[in-house]
C-alpha cells in the first residue's frame, strides 16, 4: 500500500515536473521570439530563411503622400515608418498636384533609415512680388525665414535696410543708419557678408574712400548700432577676413593681413587676443571651434589645424605641399566631430573629437582625429560646406557638386548644374542645395537627386530661404531692373 503511494507521490512529482518545465521552456520560446521579432527578424519567403529588417521612417511636406517601395503601393501614406529586408530599394513618393519624388537608398539590417525629409513641389508654381527694394545692392534673408537685410546705395548714400517678409501679401522696411561709424556718403561699394546665427548681427564690408571697412549691424537697433570692427581693431594691418563667434556672444574672429587670427571683443574697449599666427583661412564653428589653413612653410608645406579652446595650442591634423587649392570645413555629428579637408581633387574627412586642451603628440600633429573617408571629383574643389546638421560634407566648383553622407556612409555621385555657379555651396536647409541655373532658381538634393526649377531669380550677392513656416521659398527677383522680393508657394491650399 505505501508502495502505491510512493509511485504516485512520484508520478504526479514527475508531472508536475513536466509540466513547470514545458511551461517554462514555452515562456523561453515566447520570449524568444518577441525579442527575434522587437529586433526586426522576419522570414523571408523569397529566400526562404529569416532575415533581420531595417526600418525606413519616411516624412513629406507636405504629409499625406502615397509610398511606393520597389515599384510595389504600400498600404501606408507619409510620415510613417516601414520595415524592409537590408539592402537597395526604391522609394516613390507621390501626392496629386506634386512633383514625384523618387530616390534608391540602402535600408540596413537592425537599423534605422531616416527619409524624413522629402520635399514635394507642386507641378503649377506660382511666384508673387511682395515689394520692390530700389537701390539694393545685396540682400540675405535670415535663419528665422521672417525677414531679410539688405544694403542700398541711393542718392550716394548707402544705407541697411530690415525687410519683413512674415506677410504673405507685402513687404515692410526699416532703415538703419551706418553714421557715425562711417562716412555713408562715401561709400562706393557694400556687401554682406555674414548672418549672425541669432538673426541679431550682420558683418557688412563697405569700401570707403578705397580702403575696406567691416561693420557689426545690430538689426533691432535703427540708429547708434553700427559697430566699425576696422577702426575697433585698432592696428595698422588691414582685416582680411572677419567672422562672428558663434550665436553671437559678443566676440568677433579677425585675421588680419599678415596672417595674425585674433578674437576681439565687440563691447568694452574691444580688447583682443592673438590665437594662432601665420594663418592663410579659417573656417569656425560655435563659440571657439576652429579650423585654419597655415601659410607656405619654408619648406614649401602647409598645415590644416584645429582649435577649441581659445586657451590652448592649436593641434595640427594634416600637412600638404603649398601647390595643393586646400579647403576645409567641420561640424559635429550626433556625438562626434567631424573635420574635412579637400585638396585638388579629393576630400579627406576625419572624425574625432575637438582638442580642449594641449593634446598633441611629440611631432606636434593632434591624435585626436582619424581619417574615415576620401573621395575624389572631376574637377579641382573650390569650395567645401557641411550641412547645418553636420550629416553631409559637400565638394563644390562652379561646375557642380559631389556630396558625402555621414549617415550612410557613402559617396554620392557628380551632381550637375546647368550652367557655372561661381559662389560657394549654398544650402536652403539642412537637405536641399539651391543655385541659379540660366537666371532660374534651381533647388536638388544633398546628392543632386530631385532637381527642380522653381522661379527666375536675380542670384547676385543674394540667397533665398523658406519662409518661417516652411511652406514657401522667399528669393529676391528683378522687376523693369529694379530689385523685387518674391514668394513661391510650395503647398498646395
Amino acid at each position: 500500500m505505501n508502495d502505491d503511494r510512493q509511485k504516485q507521490v512520484r508520478r504526479r512529482a514527475l508531472r508536475l515536473t513536466l509540466t513547470y518545465t514545458a511551461m517554462v521552456l514555452a515562456v523561453l520560446v515566447l520570449l524568444t521570439i518577441m525579442v527575434v521579432i522587437m529586433m526586426g527578424y522576419r522570414y523571408n519567403s523569397t529566400k526562404g530563411a529569416i532575415e533581420q529588417t531595417g526600418v525606413a521612417q519616411l516624412g513629406s511636406r507636405p504629409n499625406g503622400a502615397t509610398i511606393e517601395i520597389d515599384g510595389n503601393r504600400i498600404d501606408k501614406r507619409t510620415n510613417d515608418k516601414i520595415s524592409l529586408y537590408g539592402g537597395q530599394h526604391e522609394f516613390v513618393v507621390w501626392r496629386e498636384g506634386y512633383e514625384t519624388w523618387r530616390k534608391t537608398v540602402p535600408v540596413n539590417p537592425g537599423r534605422l533609415t531616416w527619409l524624413d525629409y522629402i520635399r514635394l513641389v507642386p507641378k503649377d508654381l506660382k511666384t508673387k512680388t511682395l515689394g520692390t527694394i530700389e537701390g539694393a545692392v545685396s540682400t540675405q534673408f535670415m535663419a528665422d525665414g521672417a525677414r531679410a537685410l539688405t544694403v542700398i546705395k541711393s542718392g550716394g548714400v548707402a544705407h541697411v535696410e530690415v525687410i519683413n517678409t512674415r506677410d504673405k501679401e507685402k513687404i515692410t522696411r526699416e532703415k538703419i543708419t551706418l553714421s557715425p561709424a562711417v562716412d555713408d556718403t562715401a561709400v562706393s561699394d557694400i556687401t554682406i557678408k555674414e548672418v549672425g546665427q541669432s538673426g541679431r548681427y550682420v558683418l557688412v564690408a563697405a569700401t570707403v574712400n578705397g580702403k575696406t571697412q567691416w561693420l557689426r549691424v545690430d538689426v533691432e537697433r535703427t540708429t547708434g548700432g553700427v559697430l566699425n570692427v576696422s577702426e575697433a581693431f585698432g592696428s595698422d594691418t588691414a582685416i582680411a577676413e572677419a567672422k562672428l563667434a558663434g550665436s553671437d556672444n559678443g566676440h568677433i574672429f579677425v585675421l588680419d593681413e599678415l596672417g595674425n587670427f585674433n578674437r576681439m571683443e565687440t563691447g568694452g574697449k574691444h580688447e583682443k587676443q592673438r590665437l594662432i599666427t601665420n594663418v592663410a583661412q579659417f573656417v569656425t564653428y560655435g563659440e571657439h571651434t576652429l579650423a585654419y589653413v597655415s601659410k607656405p612653410s619654408s619648406e614649401r608645406t602647409v598645415s590644416v589645424g584645429v582649435l577649441k579652446n581659445i586657451d590652448a595650442e592649436p593641434a595640427k591634423i594634416a600637412t600638404l605641399p603649398e601647390s595643393a587649392k586646400i579647403n576645409v570645413a567641420l561640424n559635429r555629428y550626433y556625438d562626434k566631430d567631424y573635420l574635412a579637408i579637400s585638396h585638388d581633387r579629393d576630400t579627406d574627412i576625419y572624425e574625432g573629437t575637438f582638442p580642449s586642451k594641449n593634446t598633441t603628440s611629440n611631432d606636434g600633429r593632434y591624435r585626436g582625429f582619424v581619417p574615415i573617408r576620401s573621395f575624389s571629383r572631376d574637377e579641382i574643389v573650390t569650395n567645401l560646406v557641411m550641412s547645418g546638421n553636420g550629416r553631409f560634407v559637400v565638394a563644390g566648383s562652379e561646375l557642380g557638386y559631389k556630396s558625402f553622407d555621414l549617415e550612410l556612409m557613402r559617396v554620392s555621385d557628380e551632381a550637375r548644374y546647368g550652367q557655372a555657379w561661381p559662389y560657394k555651396t549654398q544650402w536652403l536647409d539642412d537637405y536641399i542645395i539651391w543655385s541659379s541655373d540660366n537666371g532660374k532658381l534651381v533647388i536638388r538634393e544633398f546628392d543632386g537627386t530631385n532637381p527642380h526649377t522653381i522661379t527666375p531669380i536675380t542670384a547676385d550677392g543674394n540667397t533665398v530661404s523658406f519662409d518661417r513656416d516652411n511652406k514657401a521659398i522667399l528669393s529676391i527677383g528683378s522687376q523693369n531692373g529694379v530689385p523685387t522680393v518674391q514668394r513661391t508657394e510650395l503647398v498646395l491650399e
